[in-house]
């Protein structure tokens, strides 16, 4: 992302996947995503979904 014009409105992602079994992201992961988001001034939104 050169400049903010170019930059994404929002970000959705499963903050743990699940859809063959619960596989958590590695420690950091998501606070290094945090931190690209707010720098770029992108909405984060991440879902999380119970297993049934």
């Amino acid at each position: 992302m050169e400049t903010d014009d170019e930059a994404p409105a929002c970000l959705i992602m499963e903050a743990c996947l699940m859809n063959m079994s619960i596989v958590p992201p590695e420690p950091g992961y998501l606070e290094k995503v945090r931190e690209i988001t707010k720098r770029h001034g992108i909405v984060l939104i991440s879902m999380s979904s119970t297993p049934t």
